[in-house]
């Protein structure tokens, strides 16, 4: 299949569903070499800046259909856009946020990508902790860096920082405890990227039912795209 031409990969969370069935085929023993390089050449992630949501998501289409709601606080990069960058022809595209890289952190820890880590690293350092969305900092969202600071670098360098993954992964087991408490019928977004981190790190994992039901009702729409991800994670999850 040219996963290039499936419906959802077109969106604004190419990197985040990408990323979702390269870890369950990751995770099934499977190769992931066409969508892994697809994914570096669509959301740039061969780059050490401005990894990107995809190609096609931009600050002018990043609005929302309810124009009550495009405002700066709601909608910053589009009325930036709109207000400001528009008047000088710049239309930058809409980086990837915490949710997006810690599916990708899924990927770089089971390939032991020290270099692609250290490209996030090095962003976040220029960046001064925010992620490439722009609209987060690192400092509020501690847990999502817990695969990313425990992938093994040469020379031990990982050492140099393992004070900070010892305190993300104790946020990430409080945050994952209560956030398993929250019924998926309420909140399923954070549970996509949570579990298979949760299986990685060799935790307790919820039953086969509940993890089914997260998939399901997070990819509840009825199309190919959808299908083959939750298809892909739930089997790498062996549910």
């Amino acid at each position: 299949m040219d996963y290039t031409k499936v419906p959802c990969y077109d969106k604004g969370d190419w990197i985040l569903r990408a990323s979702l069935y390269a870890a369950g085929q990751l995770m099934s023993g499977k190769k992931t070499d066409y969508i892994h390089g697809t994914m570096v050449k669509y959301c740039r992630l061969n780059k050490w800046l401005g990894h990107r949501k995809c190609p096609e998501y931009r600050w002018s289409n990043s609005g929302s259909q309810n124009p009550a709601e495009n405002t700066l606080f709601r909608r910053p990069t589009y009325w930036i856009y709109n207000n400001i960058l528009k008047r000088f022809g710049i239309d930058p595209y809409k980086g990837a946020n915490h949710d997006q890289y810690r599916a990708h952190f899924l990927t770089l820890y089971m390939n032991k990508d020290w270099v692609g880590a250290l490209k996030v690293m090095f962003g976040y350092f220029i960046r001064l902790g925010f992620a490439p969305s722009l609209m987060e900092h690192c400092l509020f969202k501690p847990q999502a860096f817990v695969l990313l600071l425990n992938i093994p670098f040469p020379f031990k360098l990982h050492y140099l920082w393992k004070p900070v993954a010892w305190f993300s992964r104790k946020i990430f087991n409080w945050r994952a405890k209560r956030e398993l408490m929250i019924p998926n019928s309420e909140s399923t977004t954070n549970k996509i990227t949570m579990l298979p981190t949760m299986k990685l790190l060799g935790m307790e994992m919820p039953s086969d039912d509940y993890i089914r039901e997260v998939y399901d009702t997070y990819f509840a729409h009825d199309n190919e795209s959808y299908k083959l991800i939750k298809s892909s994670i739930k089997k790498g999850l062996g549910v």
